[in-house]
């Protein structure tokens, strides 16, 4: 029978003589340690005897408790004195609460290793409590442990500043810089990638931005970034690392070969207005050509062509005398581009039916005012001169990257220049063109964008040239620019 912590054996009636061993085994329920004694009977003799067992009051010993991450689950790891069995209480950054039921340890052993207590964990604090429990109810609790919990997509990587060649890379710093290893960064093949072709990695807790450059235009990429520790280990994020994915711009259409002719016509003479409209990297998927007469806008085409070269081929009659601002519109449904001409009708605004003076009659009496002798000297100071005034262009330039330039151009004379034509030549065969009609003493700015298609050292030559008998001075200047 048992008496805890003292065993009161059976009373033994004429055992025969001998060394006897008397065997304690407790019920599973109770703290009494088993135990094993010896006892010497002679014959004729009766005993009582009375054996002293040791109970077991005494809790495990918990230690080497480690508490980490792998990918995305919540790990642990720690030890106990005892053989027996083992629980983990978490409490979860919402307040909720996860319990693993009591597990036996591993058969052999009273150890556990990286015991994955917690799966698809998030980011944000845990705290932690592991109980152990040995073969006699004896109970023990560690104490509160607590972890941040990491989770890659809490870096919520970022792509802004986007160009047609660039991009902007940002995300937010790892938030244990004690245990921080480094970045990686990977160009994957799409968005539901886990894995990819490594770009750079950075060993800085704050390098949290990194510039793509060399990109192409109108082009959809995707991007992952982990985070490792000190040991080399992936911090949450091998299954599920932060990811991005963006569409660079497209180039934006080019608009060349502009010809408006005739340059100076006559009241109710019909204007041809020819140019290409060109798109490499996607589909033109607008042109407008609008004709402004004072506060008077005309649209005169309005197309979506979706293709990538498009030939401009319009008509416009003009029914004033007085100057028309042609403005030639494209996009390609990010960018678009605008280019502004102009033109200037002569001749009467008398409404067609009424008779008035002819430009002719007009003329020669202008001539019967002027003697010979005062007509050539006139002639001779009042030669057509169109001069290059200025130009405004970077010194350097990104590959396939709007190069903006501008040019001011003058015409110096006291006479009007029906006809100037400004050409910017590069590198290539490269050439753009625009065609302008000049009044006396006339000031004009042109606009070009130039989108280089490869990295180098350039020159960009500007040269204007004026119709009829110009003179040919400051019509030529010459720039460089490296493309990188």
């Amino acid at each position: 029978m048992e008496t805890d912590p003292l065993i009161r054996g059976d009373s033994f009636q004429h055992p025969p003589a001998g060394v006897y061993s008397v065997e304690i085994t407790p019920p599973s329920e109770s703290k009494v340690l088993p135990a094993l004694e010896y006892i010497s009977l002679e014959p004729g003799m009766s005993y009582d005897y009375h054996i002293q067992c040791v109970s077991d009051h005494t809790a495990p010993v918990l230690s080497g408790i480690v508490i980490g991450q792998e990918s995305g689950n919540l790990m642990a790891s720690f030890v106990s004195s005892e053989a027996g069995t083992y629980q983990v209480v978490i409490t979860k950054p919402d307040n909720t609460s996860a319990t693993l039921p009591w597990s036996s340890f591993p058969a052999g052993t009273t150890a556990m290793s990286n015991k994955v207590i917690l799966s698809n964990a998030v980011t944000g604090n845990y705290k932690i409590i592991i109980k152990v429990r040995d073969n006699y109810g004896n109970e023990s609790a560690s104490p509160e442990q607590t972890f941040s919990f990491f989770s890659s997509t809490a870096l919520q990587l970022q792509a802004a500043e986007i160009t047609a060649t660039s991009a902007q890379l940002r995300w937010n710093q790892y938030p244990n810089s004690t245990d921080f290893g480094k970045y990686v960064l990977y160009k994957a093949g799409g968005e539901t990638a886990t894995s990819g072709t490594k770009v750079r990695e950075f060993s800085s807790i704050s390098m949290v931005s990194h510039l793509l450059s060399g990109l192409e235009s109108g082009t959809t990429y995707h991007y992952l970034l982990k985070v490792f520790n000190k040991a080399g280990q992936d911090m949450g994020s091998s299954q599920n690392p932060a990811k991005v994915t963006f569409t660079t711009l497209s180039n934006p259409p080019v608009i060349g070969n502009v010809e408006i002719t005739p340059s100076s016509p006559e009241v109710n003479q019909p204007v041809h207005i020819t140019a290409t409209i060109d798109d490499a990297d996607s589909k033109i998927s607008g042109v407008t050509v609008i004709v402004t007469d004072g506060n008077q806008k005309n649209t005169v085409l309005n197309v979506k062509p979706l293709v990538q070269h498009f030939k401009l081929d319009v008509h416009y009659t003009p029914l004033l005398a007085r100057k028309y601002q042609v403005t030639i519109l494209a996009t390609d449904g990010s960018k678009e581009v605008a280019m502004e001409y102009y033109f200037e009708v002569s001749g009467s605004s008398t409404p067609e039916g009424q008779e008035g003076p002819s430009g002719q009659e007009e003329q020669v009496s202008q001539e019967e005012q002027v003697s010979p002798e005062e007509k050539a000297i006139q002639e001779e100071s009042a030669s057509p001169d169109v001069r290059i005034a200025g130009v405004v262009m970077p010194k350097t330039g990104e590959i396939n990257t709007s190069v903006p330039i501008e040019v001011s151009f003058i015409n110096s004379s006291s006479i009007a220049v029906p006809r100037a034509t400004l050409f910017l030549e590069g590198p290539d065969g490269y050439t753009q063109k625009r065609v302008y009609s000049l009044k006396a003493g006339e000031k004009r700015m042109a606009k070009f964008a130039w989108y280089p298609k490869k990295k180098g050292d350039f020159q960009m030559t500007i040269r204007i040239e004026a119709a009829g008998d110009a003179v040919a001075a400051n019509n030529e200047v010459t720039k460089r620019i490296i493309i990188q």
